[in-house]
This record gives structure tokens, C-alpha cells and sequence, in this order.
């Protein structure tokens, strides 16, 4: 079991990385799967059937406003799927995460409990806040990508986010910090030599 990790600011193409990542390792016979903790909330606080659910609704409204989630709410979503996807496949690919600090103080030792310190490895996306604004305004995604969330959204990566870079660089874990502006072949392309060398 291996897991790879991509992080970075909203719009730095993580996901979209994610994607392509699951497929490179798909056509070499390797079964990684994407689980993307962002898209997971979407659906859950989006579903008309938890309009009733108080701890539903109040994530919902965190969410919608463009602030992170609760920490230990995040945390238990992940576990649940993570822990489902470990039975089925070879790897993991996660985007969005850690969060924060508390989120990684306790995601990074149960991924490392998954997949063992030498299987995890994690990706770092860098890029300036100027092209993060003009992509999400292009993205135009429904909750998240508004003129009024993208400052806090922001706001919150660089508070909550980017510490946990600093913890990672501190505990020496594998990381590739890859800048995120060129296109994304290109910065495909980088995480893929970056992984040969030094994971796969």
C-alpha cells in the first residue's frame, strides 16, 4: 500500500493532478485510487437528504461560506473512506489534505500506519495567490468560487494550510515542492520524474 498526498492553495490544480496521477498508474497496472476530502464534502453537505441533520447543516454553512470544515468532522470523513479504499487497491491519492495542523497531526500517522513511512510521499504545489484568483474566477466552481469566498478560502490556506508545510519539511517526510504555474503537462510532467526518482 502506497499513498501519495497533493497539496497546495484552491486552484493550484490538485485535483486535476490527482486525476491524471491515478491514470498514469492505472495504465502501468497499478491500482491507486483518488479520493479528493473537498468533493466528499461537496456531495454530503449538497445531498437533500441531510437537510435534517444538524451537524450536516452546520458544516454546510462553513463550507458554503468558503471557510475550512470542522477539523474532527474532516478527520472522520477521511478515515471512513480511506480506510474502505486501503481493502480495494494498491494506493491511494489524496488532494486537499492535511488542512491544517490538527488535521495533519493526525492524518499523517494514520496514512503512515496505511502505507508505512516509505510508501507515503508527499506532493507540494506552489503558485501565486494573483493566477489562484484568476483561476477560480475562470473555474467558477458553484459554492466555492465566488468573488466574496475566494479571499476568505485564501486566507484560510495561508493561516491554516501552509504551517503544515513547515511540519512536514520539520518531521522529513518525502516532499516535491512543484510549481503549479506552467501548464499542466508540464507540471505533470515534473511530478512524474519526481516520483520515479524518488517513490515509485
Amino acid at each position: 500500500m502506497k499513498a501519495v498526498v497533493i497539496a497546495g492553495p484552491p486552484g493550484s490544480g490538485k485535483s486535476s493532478l490527482a486525476e491524471l496521477l491515478a491514470a498514469y498508474f492505472k495504465a502501468r497496472g497499478q491500482n491507486f485510487v483518488h479520493f479528493d476530502l473537498g468533493e466528499e464534502i461537496e456531495k454530503l453537505v449538497s445531498d437533500p437528504a441531510t437537510n435534517k441533520n444538524p451537524e450536516i447543516v452546520h458544516q454546510r454553512e462553513l463550507f458554503e461560506s468558503g471557510r475550512l470544515v470542522d477539523t474532527d468532522w474532516a478527520l472522520k470523513l477521511s478515515e471512513e473512506r480511506l480506510t474502505a479504499l486501503s481493502r480495494e487497491s494498491a494506493g491511494v491519492i489524496l488532494s486537499g489534505e492535511p488542512r491544517d495542523l490538527k488535521q495533519a497531526l493526525v492524518l499523517v500517522p494514520f496514512l503512515e500506519k496505511m502505507a508505512s513511512r516509505e510508501g507515503l510521499f508527499f506532493v507540494w504545489l506552489m503558485v501565486s495567490l494573483d493566477t489562484v484568483r484568476r483561476r477560480l474566477l475562470k473555474r467558477g466552481r458553484r459554492f466555492l468560487d465566488k468573488r466574496e469566498t475566494i479571499p476568505v478560502r485564501l486566507k484560510d490556506y495561508e493561516e491554516k494550510t501552509l504551517p503544515v508545510l513547515d511540519w512536514l519539511r520539520q518531521s522529513g517526510y518525502k516532499i516535491a515542492e512543484i510549481s503549479s504555474e506552467p501548464p499542466l503537462d508540464n507540471v505533470f510532467k515534473e511530478l512524474t520524474e519526481k516520483l520515479i526518482n524518488g517513490f515509485i
